[in-house]
């Protein structure tokens, strides 16, 4: 895996406060509670657990039931088909018994022999590198009266677990082994993190019942894997199936995965049958938890807590699925919990609304073996309780180095989940991009407010436009320029909407002069207007709104200038000075770009006709003018713009402008391609475009913010225009 450093210098992931050994030892107030468990109770998980033991001998004894059946049937089986006349016959009815009974006995068999298929990824930490968080959890396991964990886990799921070290040697031992997920850390405060672990270790806390409940959750959970989970065998047919080229060979392998399907389903019987023993104890079990987090962490908490857990699992999920179909050199995020943060960021409303919506609607079955979400929020209420950890902060900050730790165990998931296939993945910094998309978020209502919305985005500003005045800038120069910008302000929003309708106009008189040139006649009913008289009336409306954005440009270059002789900070100040030279190129280009934009429309109406007249050879000569036309434009923007260092930090390293706008996407020779790309590339050229004077216009108002001057107006409702989205066909 190649690890990016992509970002602007200067931008880094702000780092909780480590805590103090004091601090940890005084996070508690007392041991809660204890959480009582009656003699009837303890009576019902001795009976449960006695039931549940009994099933894995009843399935053995199924297993040797078919087999004592087969071996019968071999011993004496040949007697009953003697009298048949027919070999054939004789032979299908005394072999077929006997080699489905060994099928049969074998498949039941081999969920007590086969390997698990792959194992989830989990990371072992250190004691000695994370001392803070074992002393937590130390403290935490006294005050809930739980054993120690002798292990501590973490993955990058958004949940959180208790078991026995090793399985059946940890229950006879005693050892437990935490595990818990990135996510939590992340999201949660030390408080409500320190009740989702306080909820695992109280299914421990009672050193009679939690070997009990440890016998029924194994067997359950046993069922339940060789049920729904694939093994190693499983894997095996599969593949079997899928690289075979022989009929024969995929017909038994066939066969052998049907039967397996029947071993399935004798199997999800026993499970049926454990999980209508255990599900109301595993109920009860989940609840006696519950009231352990909210002693430790208090009442108030839980509801919140637990939508959080159901909220990070969503774009969790969603990650997951990415890395499974990543391709082959493809960019992830080096840091997943701080990618799915980030996520969230952007969106955590509507998507904690619909996990609300769907928790609250759901109740709780008769089969259930966890409450509903209302069930556990009524009885986590009723328990009324303030919580005894008074420790405040990320819960991030328990670990010695929380970003370290999150970028090891997201390396360690791809290298698990893609194998060999994780060295052609290249890790993306997620905290720079973070910040870029914070500044544009930012930006766009700027630049709304800069231009009165009639943005320049079908007019070059000019050479110069935007270079800062640092040496005659005052606070009374840049008010006075305001004062006159606002004037001049008025009706901008009609006047750029006046411009988009020209460049509309020109640009359907140019396909019209395309298809005409390509030797069609324009029908009588479509008025199509003169080329020559659309470009005039393009360029004068676009002359009129040259004072408007030359008094823009201005104020903007004042109030930077301003800034860059000011105390401001640092990465303010730098960041225009970097994109400053960066848009003074781009805009140089403006005239390519608008030819780029001009010939693939064109180009896009003669594909248009090639559909019903693919003979023409007319026709077909002028598409081919007309991708030349967009090599040309293309060439020029490479020749311009192939040297200009990418400013952004979501660029590949050592990425241009250039290649921002084609993205990878070379211009072959296939026409509609050609057209596609060039669409594309005029795109991401406005887009980029108006990214820059945005970060501008944001920078603008944070040096007149800085004088005490309040922003510009923002636009009217519905006076914004931007010009058309294009159609990638």
């Amino acid at each position: 895996m190649e690890r990016s450093s992509g970002g602007p210098a200067g931008v880094s992931s702000s780092r909780p406060r480590p805590l103090r050994p004091e601090e940890i030892a005084g996070a508690f107030r007392a041991p809660i509670e204890p959480v009582r468990i009656g003699p009837g109770y303890r009576l019902a998980l001795l009976a449960v657990a006695s039931a549940m033991l009994l099933l894995p001998v009843a399935y053995l004894g199924l297993a040797g039931l078919v087999a004592w059946g087969t071996l019968q049937h071999a011993r004496h089986g040949h007697d009953r088909v003697a009298d048949s006349s027919s070999f054939r016959l004789r032979a299908l009815a005394y072999g077929g018994p006997i080699v489905a009974g060994v099928v049969v006995t074998l498949l039941l068999l081999k969920p007590l022999v086969a390997r698990r298929g792959r194992e989830e990824f989990v990371l072992e930490l250190d004691p000695a590198a994370e001392p803070t968080l074992f002393q937590f959890v130390t403290r935490l396991c006294e005050t809930v009266r739980a054993p120690v964990p002798r292990r501590i886990e973490v993955d990058l799921t958004a949940n959180a677990a208790a078991g026995f070290q090793n399985g059946t040697a940890g229950f006879l031992t005693g050892r437990l082994t935490l595990r818990f997920g990135l996510l939590l850390a992340r999201e949660l405060s030390i408080r409500d993190f320190g009740g989702v672990l306080a909820h695992e270790l109280g299914h421990f806390s009672q050193r009679g019942a939690m070997r009990v409940s440890f016998l029924i959750r194994t067997v359950h959970a046993w069922f339940a894997r060789v049920v729904f989970e694939r093994d190693a065998f499983d894997e095996g047919l599969e593949k079997s199936f899928s690289e075979s080229h022989f009929v024969l060979v995929k017909l038994i392998v066939l066969l052998a995965i049907g039967s397996v399907w029947v071993t399935r389903g004798i199997l999800w019987l026993f499970l049926a049958a454990s999980h209508a023993l255990c599900c109301v104890l595993l109920r009860q079990m989940e609840i006696d938890a519950d009231r352990h987090e909210v002693r430790v962490a208090g009442s108030s908490s839980f509801q919140a807590t637990l939508e959080s857990i159901h909220v990070l699992d969503v774009p969790r999920t969603a990650y997951m699925a990415r890395i499974v179909l990543a391709p082959r050199g493809c960019e992830l995020p080096d840091d997943l919990p701080a990618a799915v943060s980030s996520l969230l960021s952007t969106g955590a409303e509507p998507l904690r609304a619909g996990v609300r919506s769907q928790l609250v609607s759901a109740r709780t079955r008769a089969f259930d073996t966890h409450p509903s979400f209302r069930d556990r929020v009524r009885n986590a209420v009723a328990e009324s309780a303030p919580g005894v950890l008074r420790l405040e902060g990320p819960a991030s900050s328990l670990f010695s180095d929380f970003g370290a730790t999150c970028r090891d165990a997201t390396a360690g998931l791809y290298r698990h989940v893609l194998g060999r296939a994780a060295e052609r993945i290249r890790l993306v910094p997620v905290e720079p991009a973070r910040e870029e998309r914070n500044a544009d978020e930012g930006s766009e209502p700027a630049l709304l407010r800069a231009f009165g919305s009639a943005v320049p985005e079908l007019r070059a500003l000019g050479p110069l436009a935007l270079r800062p005045t640092v040496d005659r800038v005052d606070e009374a120069s840049l008010c006075s320029h305001r004062e006159v910008l606002l004037k001049s302000l008025d009706g901008a929003a009609a006047r750029a909407a006046a411009l988009s309708r020209a460049r509309e106009r020109l640009l359907l008189a140019l396909r019209a002069q395309a298809i005409r040139d390509a030797g069609f006649q324009i029908p009588d009913d479509v008025r199509a207007p003169n080329p020559n008289s659309a470009r005039a009336a393009f360029l004068s409306i676009a002359a009129s709104l040259d004072p408007l954005f030359s008094l823009a440009a201005s104020r903007i270059a004042m109030a930077m200038g301003f800034s860059l002789r000011s105390r401001r900070p640092e990465g303010e100040r730098a960041g225009a000075a970097v994109l400053l030279p960066v848009f003074e190129a781009v805009d140089r280009t403006f005239e390519d770009v608008l030819a780029l934009e001009e010939a693939h429309e064109m180009l896009g109406s003669l594909l248009s006709a090639y559909r019903h007249h693919p003979s023409r050879k007319t026709l077909f000569a002028e598409i081919r003018g007309r991708v030349a036309e967009i090599h040309a434009a293309v060439e020029r923007l490479r020749a311009r713009l192939g040297a200009i260092r990418d400013p952004f930090g979501d660029a590949s390293p050592g990425a241009s402008v250039f290649d921002r706008l084609m993205a990878a996407d070379p211009v072959g020779g296939d026409p509609r391609r050609v057209h596609a790309r060039a669409v594309r590339c005029v795109e991401r050229y406005r887009a980029l475009r108006r990214r820059i004077l945005g970060r501008f216009a944001l920078a603008a108002e944070q040096a007149e913010r800085f004088l005490g001057l309040p922003p510009l107006p923002s636009p009217a409702e519905g006076d914004t225009h931007r010009t058309r989205p294009r159609d990638e066909t």
